[in-house]
């Protein structure tokens, strides 16, 4: 059985699953082709991003000093 690729320009409501895919186990990816149209990316580099005054970076001897 062959992939089935589509591109939709205006993504439609609901997308039909061909005849010959029903019933079966199949995999469907969603991949926005437009990404300044998605606000989710937007709140994802918000979330990864961390606001401080300063970073302090401890030299390698004082990350591994043992007492």
């Amino acid at each position: 059985m062959q992939p089935i690729r589509q591109i939709h320009e205006d993504a439609p409501e609901f997308i039909p699953v061909p005849e010959g895919l029903r019933n079966h186990r199949v995999e469907i990816i969603l991949w926005p082709l437009d990404p300044a149209s998605t606000e989710t990316d937007e709140r994802l580099t918000d979330y990864e991003r961390v606001k401080v005054d300063r970073i302090e970076i401890p030299s390698r001897d004082e990350r591994h000093f043992r007492r």
